[in-house]
C-alpha cells in the first residue's frame, strides 16, 4: 500500500478524535540518521563525515550495514521522557535493563519480560527468541541474534560509537542545524494550519509505503521531526500510542526552488527506492515458488504452502512477511485462518515503473 493511496484515510479524525500533532525538534534523531547516512554515502560531500567513516567502518557496517537493524537502533529513543539531548540518551539507557533494550533492537515483536524469562531459562535464547519471533511473522536478522549472544560487548562497543560520534562530530553540527529544524519546523507548521494534515503527511511521504497495521484509533500523539539526514524507509517510527515522522526538513528550507520540482524529486526517488525493495524480494527462487503457488490458489494457507514446497511453516512464514512488506501478497482470515493472495495492483504497478524509469 502506497502513501499516496492510502492518505484518503488517514485523517485525524478517523485515528482518534483527541489525536495530538506536534511539530518537534530531536537532536537524536538526526544524529541517528546522520550516522546512517555516515555509512550509505560513505561520507561523501562532508569531510568530517568522511574521515569519521574511514576510521570507524568496521563499526559502522556492523550495526548500520542492515537497515532495519539501524532503523531498530534509533527505536531506543522511544519512552524517553526527557529532552532529546544525548547526554540524556546515555541516562535513559543506562536505566534500561538488558532485555528492555533488547526489546526494542529486535524489532519490538516480544515484550521485555518474555525475553527475560527466555534469557533466564532457555538453553538456547537465541535460537528461541528467533523462533518466537518468525511465530509472529516477524523479521529478525543474524546481527541481532549476535548481538544477544555478545550482549556486553556489543553494548559497549555501540555506545562508544555513538559518544565518539557525538563528542567528536555531531555537537559541532548541532549548533549549526538547530536553526535550520527551527525554519523548518516553523513552515511545517504554516503548512498544516494552511493545508491540512493529510495533504501535507502526502506531500513528506509520496512514494513510501507505510505498515498496514499503523496509524490505528490508539494513536494519541503524532510528531513531526525535522532532519537534514534523513533516508529512505527512516522516516517512520510507531509505538506507545505514537507516531513519529522524521521528514525531511530540505522541502521547508528554500523557498527558491519549486514545489512542484521538489515533489517530483521525491515521487522519483522514492518510485525508484521501492523498485529496489521488490526487487529483492523477488531475487529468491523461495519466495517465486511461494507466489506462483498463491497466483494459482487464491485461498491458499501458509501451512499448505510449507506442504507443496516441503520447508518449514517458520522459513513460510518469514518468505511472506517480506512479500506483505512489499505489498506483493495480501492476508486475510477467512474461517479462522490466514490465506493470501496476489497483490495484483502493487505489480502493475512494479511493471509500469520499470516501463515508466527504463524504457522510455
Amino acid at each position: 500500500m502506497k502513501v499516496s493511496d492510502f492518505m484518503a484515510v488517514f485523517t485525524i479524525a478517523t485515528i482518534n478524535s483527541n489525536c495530538t500533532v506536534e511539530c518537534k525538534i530531536s537532536p537524536l534523531f538526526e544524529m541517528m540518521a546522520c550516522l546512517r547516512s555516515c555509512y550509505l554515502n560513505k561520507g561523501d560531500n562532508d569531510e568530517d563525515l568522511k574521515t569519521f567513516y574511514k576510521k570507524n567502518y568496521k563499526t559502522l557496517s556492523k550495526f548500520y550495514g542492515n537497515f532495519e537493524y539501524g532503523a531498530q537502533l534509533a527505536e531506543c529513543i522511544l519512552g524517553m521522557k526527557e529532552d532529546h539531548t544525548f547526554p540524556n540518551f546515555i541516562k535513559h539507557l543506562n536505566n534500561l535493563e538488558k532485555e528492555e533494550f533488547l526489546y526494542y533492537l529486535l524489532g519490538r515483536y516480544i515484550e521485555a519480560f518474555e525475553i527475560k524469562n527466555i534469557l533466564e531459562n532457555s538453553n538456547s535464547p537465541r535460537e528461541e527468541i528467533k523462533n518466537r519471533i518468525e511465530q509472529l511473522n516477524g523479521i529478525i536478522n543474524e546481527e541481532q541474534l549476535e548481538f544477544i549472544e555478545s550482549f556486553n560487548s556489543y553494548y559497549n562497543e555501540l555506545i562508544q560509537l555513538w559518544t565518539d560520534f557525538y563528542e567528536n562530530l555531531f555537537k559541532r553540527k548541532e549548533l549549526d542545524l538547530e536553526d535550520k529544524w527551527e525554519q523548518s519546523n516553523n513552515s511545517l507548521d504554516v503548512d498544516l494550519l494552511s493545508n491540512g494534515f493529510d495533504k501535507v503527511v502526502s506531500k513528506l511521504l509520496t512514494g513510501y509505503e507505510i505498515p498496514e497495521q499503523f496509524p490505528t484509533r490508539e494513536t494519541k500523539l503524532i510528531r513531526f521531526y525535522p532532519s537534514l539526514y534523513v533516508s529512505p524507509k527512516f522516516i517512520v517510527i510507531w509505538g506507545l500510542g505514537e507516531l513519529n515522522i522524521v521528514y525531511d526538513a530540505s522541502i521547508y528550507l528554500s523557498k527558491e526552488i519549486n514545489n512542484e520540482l521538489i515533489k517530483q524529486k521525491l515521487e522519483e526517488e522514492k518510485s525508484l527506492e521501492s523498485l529496489s525493495e521488490i526487487g529483492k524480494s523477488l531475487s529468491e527462487l523461495g519466495r517465486l515458488k511461494i507466489l506462483s503457488l498463491i497466483s494459482s490458489n487464491s485461498k491458499i494457507k501458509s501451512q499448505e504452502i510449507a506442504n507443496e514446497l516441503n520447508i518449514t511453516t517458520a522459513t513460510v512464514s518469514r518468505h511472506l512477511s517480506l512479500l506483505k512488506q512489499n505489498n506483493l501478497v495480501i492476508e486475510r482470515k477467512e474461517n479462522g485462518f490466514n490465506i493470501y493472495t496476489i497483490n495484483q495492483t502493487e505489480f502493475d504497478n512494479y511493471f509500469n515503473n520499470i516501463k515508466k524509469y527504463f524504457f522510455n
